[in-house]
């Protein structure tokens, strides 16, 4: 056998011995990369340990630089945020005062005409007039108190003209009233029944129009003011007479173009309410 077949014949690892290297086995290799990542993590860890610990120093030396020595200022700022903060627990709590005051106190809204009363000749053969109920409803969870109202009827012979300026009548007065929670009221009209008649047959047009002013339970608070306007239309009677006491009548309303408001969005407030 040549020498090359010796070599051939030999292993690698008896070359490795005849060498004089040491034998590494895969294990050991791996082992070795494993302690050196072990080692490199907790090297790591140590610096950001140590990193953390440096930002942890740093922040009480800046803190205790802000504060040293400077207690009577940062009482007097802490105060300011203090009295800040109180205040706007106020104005809250005002807030939901209003909005309570709100919900609750009287709102007096006209509530419409209702017929009331024939008004029958002495001799009971002829329907006079009718008593027409202006009609007033709180629908307040308080009660209207003080209030003063007045209405007023017209017959025109057309539309109300742009910029009536709704006059108290001589006709009619003012009267006092107070009304429930939720309570219902009226004033009376008196409407002549030929002036029923005369808007049936298209002849003329009658207005009712006046107003409330009331106050609310709660100090402090101004007086309310409802105003209103509407026309009577679509009267319509059961006998061809409507002076006859037999016979019943029916109408409907019409809201005017001006006069109906509540408190300052009527142009006549401050004059209603002084």
């Amino acid at each position: 056998m040549t020498h090359s077949e010796e070599q051939q014949g030999k292993t690698p690892s008896d070359q490795q011995q005849r060498s004089g290297q040491p034998e590494h086995s895969p294990a050991s290799s791996f082992k070795n990369v494993g302690e050196q990542a072990d080692a490199k993590s907790e090297t790591t860890s140590r610096n950001d340990y140590n990193q953390g610990l440096n930002k942890r120093i740093q922040m009480g030396v800046l803190m205790w630089e802000i504060f040293d020595g400077k207690s009577g200022m940062w009482s007097a700022i802490f105060a300011g945020f203090l009295v800040v903060f109180t205040f706007l627990l106020y104005k809250v709590a005002d807030r939901q005062d209003e909005t309570s005051r709100m919900t609750q106190r009287a709102t007096v809204s006209f509530g419409g005409l209702q017929a009331g009363q024939k008004i029958i000749s002495p001799d009971g053969k002829k329907w006079m007039a009718e008593q027409v109920l202006v009609v007033w409803a709180n629908s307040g969870e308080t009660p209207a108190r003080t209030g003063l109202s007045q209405s007023n009827w017209q017959a025109w012979p057309y539309e109300l003209p742009d910029g009536f300026n709704f006059p108290d009548l001589a006709t009619s007065d003012k009267r006092p009233f107070v009304l429930s929670p939720k309570g219902i009221g009226s004033t009376p009209l008196v409407i002549p029944m030929e002036n029923f008649d005369s808007v049936i047959q298209g002849k003329s047009h009658t207005f009712v129009w006046g107003w409330v002013v009331y106050h609310d339970i709660f100090q402090g608070t101004s007086k309310h003011l409802t105003e209103y306007c509407v026309e009577l239309a679509n009267i319509r009677a059961t006998k061809p007479d409507v002076t006859d006491p037999t016979a019943d009548l029916t109408w409907q309303t019409t809201t005017c173009k001006e006069h109906n408001c509540y408190d300052e969005d009527c142009i006549d407030f401050a004059a209603r309410t002084k």
